[in-house]
């Protein structure tokens, strides 16, 4: 909680004074346990994530950082997670409306988000040698000089 003497107070009692041109920003995805003192003390911004931040946008951004190893790759994957993203949803929506979900709080963000973490550690062997090969060419390249 921050408090009127611009001090950060955190649960384990530990307190981070605020000079007078610092900023926070925080982020959290439920306003659950936030007391009035916080709300009248800091300004809230509301984005909706379902327009912000669509599944699409996620694995093209995912698709974006993937090492340049795997390029060649690249527009076919995108057309098996497009293929397979479509009709995942469509079943999941489906099951969701009829609440038929164990977890009521997924949603197709947490679905996406699940899978880009799956398909990443499957293809952590192709970071590894773009990182491997970017090394040797970094110390070929030092014992050139």
């Amino acid at each position: 909680m921050l408090d009127d003497n611009l001090k950060l107070n955190l649960p384990n009692g530990e307190s981070i004074p605020m000079t007078p041109g610092m900023c926070l920003l925080l982020e959290t995805d439920s306003l659950k346990n936030v007391t009035p003192a916080t709300i009248s003390r800091c300004g809230i911004v509301f984005m909706n994530r379902q327009e912000v931040n669509r599944p699409k946008q996620m694995f093209n951004q995912y698709l974006k950082q993937l090492p340049p190893n795997l390029s060649e790759s690249l527009k076919d994957m995108e057309l098996q997670a497009n293929w397979l993203f479509v009709d995942a949803l469509q079943v999941f929506n489906h099951e969701k409306s009829r609440n038929n979900l164990l977890l009521n709080d997924v949603d197709e963000h947490w679905i996406v988000h699940n899978f880009i973490m799956m398909l990443d550690s499957y293809l952590h062997g192709y970071w590894i040698e773009f990182i491997n090969n970017n090394l040797l060419e970094s110390e070929d390249g030092s014992q050139q000089v």
